[in-house]
């Protein structure tokens, strides 16, 4: 390794002891398991250790041409000359298959180098990231909430993330505290794409109740008050007249009769007066 960065004109790392051990670890736990993985024991990744970047490697009857061969690719490359100084760790184990499997971490002193030159496929000049792989990628469904969380896969790189979900590197390492100059993923990690929604209040429609509508009641019908039989004109009783109609007592009669009587009285009145005259002068 440190070959290749003194060829490349930087200056070479510097063998750190616990990273020495923590690589060596790590190499142990994967023989165990027999299997490649960037996830530690405990579940953790590169990045909770402080690892400024990674590489894993391995096979039967490995050599170290065997390792830069596996590790050419653009952000392998980087790991091994992608910073102007650094401390590195590495370790070696072998599964009980005989296969070994070889981790080097390194730890960033310095800042970038600038190496090396070429820039991974279709990569944005702005952002950093991992070149895409081959491995198939698909992308995961919403959760309820809008939340979207993907699960590294064996192979997998954040730039694959990134195409398939139309985001930037930097976006991603922001979302996911990452170093966006060097964002270092693994796989079992799960990598937040969406945020939840944010929900937005809104106005809250009140029901505001009708008053009491009066119950109309049925009104009483008059009805007509029992009445007795009417009297009509012919049923009214006929006044009998106080003396009886006949040819002699008439209407006629009757009249010449009072003032027959009347005459007989004014009569009978001067009689009265001329005897009381007659009387007084006799005496």
């Amino acid at each position: 390794v440190n070959d290749l960065r003194t060829s490349n004109g930087l200056e070479p790392y510097q063998v750190d002891g616990a990273l020495m051990a923590l690589a060596q670890a790590h190499s142990d736990y994967q023989a165990s398991i027999n299997e490649r993985t960037h996830t530690r024991a405990d579940g953790t990744g590169p990045g909770d250790h402080g690892l400024s970047s990674e590489n894993i490697g391995g096979g039967f009857n490995v050599s170290a041409q065997t390792l830069f061969n596996q590790w050419a690719d653009y952000w392998h490359t980087f790991t091994l000359i992608g910073f102007t100084s650094g401390k590195v760790g590495v370790g070696v184990a072998t599964g009980s298959d005989g296969y070994l499997y070889y981790t080097l971490v390194v730890v960033n002193t310095g800042k970038k180098s600038g190496l090396p030159d070429e820039q991974p496929p279709d990569a944005d000049p702005q952002s950093t990231g991992s070149a895409a792989s081959s491995t198939p990628f698909f992308t995961v469904t919403p959760q309820d909430d809008g939340t979207i969380t993907h699960i590294v896969a064996e192979g997998q790189t954040l730039w694959d993330f990134a195409i398939a979900y139309e985001l930037t590197i930097v976006e991603l390492s922001n979302l996911n505290n990452l170093d966006p100059e060097n964002p270092v993923i693994y796989p079992g990690q799960a990598i937040l794409i969406r945020q939840a929604y944010t929900v937005t209040p809104t106005g809250t429609i009140t029901n505001t109740p009708l008053p009491p509508t009066r119950t109309l009641r049925p009104s009483r019908t008059p009805q007509p008050s029992r009445m007795g039989p009417s009297i009509t004109a012919t049923e009214a009783e006929t006044q009998i007249p106080l003396l009886p109609e006949s040819e002699i007592v008439n209407k006629e009669n009757l009249e010449g009769l009072g003032v027959a009587i009347i005459i007989i009285a004014g009569l009978g009145l001067v009689a009265i007066i001329i005897g009381s005259i007659w009387w007084r002068r006799k005496s």
